[in-house]
């Protein structure tokens, strides 16, 4: 399946949770969002846990805390 994570296609496999994605896209940004420094959020700007299920074509962005 096909996610964005800031904009980067990230292809994972079914199944997966947002911490794999975002393990893929950047494992300092990982770090930083396991910190709480930077928080992952949705398209409407919704904070999201690292072990919510992801669908194909769903829109992550990566911000400061």
């Amino acid at each position: 399946m096909k996610i964005l994570i800031n904009d980067q296609m990230i292809e994972i496999f079914e199944g997966a949770r947002l911490q794999d994605a975002v393990r893929k896209y950047s494992e300092t940004e990982l770090k930083l969002i396991k910190k709480e420094a930077k928080k992952i959020v949705d398209r409407e700007g919704n904070p999201l846990a690292l072990d919510g299920e992801l669908s194909d074509g769903e829109y992550f962005y990566i911000i400061e805390c």
